[in-house]
């Protein structure tokens, strides 16, 4: 059966074929086969383009975790704690974003104890509650209930402490010493060291979450919780 190649291809590039017909006088001299192969690997180059112009084949998931750690810094900036903020005046918004975040949380009420750690060690508190809300959903799962670690630390297994107090202090001088001493000053910088992807204690491959899922409730934190921010 004979194929009007003009016609057809025309109807893929949506009707408009006036290049067509310069192409087709242009291989005239050729056989039908090698011009109709010829046209296809046009006809594909050109979709091709248009498909990669348009956003790529598909979603990917790198593209939207950059999506989500370009926020950082939108709204908090950095991640020390705020020159002008004392830890009381941080403490009641701190305790409201927990209670509204998780209200059976044991953190409730621990809002001081974030702030005063963070003001003790230069870190925002903002930051540690955002990595506990991650990794133990605010104290609820994970290495918290048992441990008072509500931050995953050493889990598994989990490092115990006595109190959260005694927890959230700890992790807190922690985050300073071993983390923004070094230069680890942003989420993405922390979660590569904090959570790094394929890790041998991360089997469910979750890793791959931390940076933006932090990044996500730390700007929830300083957005609700304005005092916190610190300018980049």
């Amino acid at each position: 059966m004979a194929i009007d190649i003009k016609k057809t291809a025309g109807k893929i590039l949506g009707g408009k074929t006036q290049w067509l017909t310069i192409l087709l006088t242009f291989l005239g001299g050729f056989n039908t086969i090698f011009t109709v192969i010829v046209l296809g690997l046009g006809i594909v180059f050109i979709l091709a383009i248009i498909t990669l112009a348009k956003g790529g084949f598909g979603n990917n998931p790198l593209t939207q975790n950059q999506t989500a750690i370009a926020a950082y810094g939108t709204a908090g900036g950095k991640l020390t704690y705020p020159a002008n903020a004392t830890p009381t005046q941080v403490a009641a918004c701190l305790d409201a974003w927990i209670k509204k975040t998780r209200s059976n949380s044991p953190l409730n009420g621990k809002g001081i104890t974030f702030a005063q750690a963070g003001q003790t060690n230069n870190v925002n508190p903002a930051l540690m509650i955002s990595i506990a809300t991650l990794e133990s959903e605010l104290g609820t799962t994970g290495g918290g209930p048992a441990h008072h670690n509500p931050f995953g630390w050493g889990c598994p297994p989990c490092k115990n402490f006595a109190t959260w107090e005694e927890g959230i202090a700890t992790i807190t001088s922690k985050m300073r010493s071993n983390y923004l001493n070094q230069n680890l000053i942003t989420i993405p910088e922390m979660g590569r060291v904090w959570a790094p992807v394929d890790a041998s204690n991360d089997p469910n491959k979750t890793n791959g979450d931390w940076i933006p899922a932090v990044t996500q409730y730390f700007n929830s934190i300083i957005s609700s919780c304005p005092s916190l921010t610190v300018p980049n």
